[in-house]
């Protein structure tokens, strides 16, 4: 499972990266368009939890207590919103966006386990270029304005390797679905990166960051 995850993530990591992170608006609209899809992390995983097989007893409370660390974790990324100088309201949530995290809900229902595969390309992400998108946005926005990245270059590796030791509990079919969710996820944030940068903010008179 790590070495399908490593070549996936091979085919997208030039596109996280070359993101446009330098440019304050392209920032922000990616801040909000990560608060609206975070709002729905904590409740998906809880959707997951109930749903989960009862073999399957130490992911679900495994899930619970994920579920329970993510709680709220959108409040960072408004937070780092407002400090930059933005409100939500100058960043409508993208169609993109919502094709995001949207499936999540009927895996969660209909196919729990595959879940993972949406966790596993967020989490994967953050640990591998976390810290070095956190740089740059340090350098040229300033610490005030990173907190939602940098909680999760703290968190995630823990999270990270505690997947793969979930993996190694699941059968090759589970393991399938898995795979299958978390290409999807990679090309669905990929959609929303490019229509980040080609959408411009709703109001042009935003303040600059404190």
């Amino acid at each position: 499972m790590k070495s399908y995850f490593y070549d996936l993530f091979s085919l997208y990591k030039s596109l996280f990266l070359n993101f446009n992170w330098a440019n304050k608006e392209s920032y922000g609209n990616y801040l909000a368009q990560t608060y609206y899809y975070v709002s729905h992390s904590s409740r998906i995983m809880s959707i997951v939890a109930g749903h989960m097989p009862a073999e399957h007893e130490e992911t679900h409370k495994a899930i619970l207590h994920h579920a329970l660390e993510e709680r709220g974790h959108q409040f960072a990324a408004k937070k780092d919103l407002e400090r930059l100088g933005y409100k939500l309201s100058n960043f409508p949530e993208l169609s993109e966006t919502r094709m995001f995290w949207e499936p999540q809900y009927y895996k969660a229902q209909f196919s729990p386990l595959d879940f993972y595969g949406y966790a596993l390309m967020l989490e994967g992400t953050a640990v591998l270029l976390g810290p070095k998108i956190l740089e740059i946005i340090e350098n040229i926005h300033g610490t005030r304005v990173s907190g939602f990245i940098r909680l999760h270059c703290e968190e995630d590796p823990a999270h990270f390797d505690g997947l793969f030791k979930l993996f190694d509990k699941f059968n090759e079919q589970e393991l399938s679905g898995i795979q299958i969710n978390c290409e999807q996820s990679f090309k669905a944030f990929q959609n929303i990166l490019q229509a980040t940068v080609g959408e411009k903010s709703s109001s042009k008179g935003a303040s600059h960051a404190a």
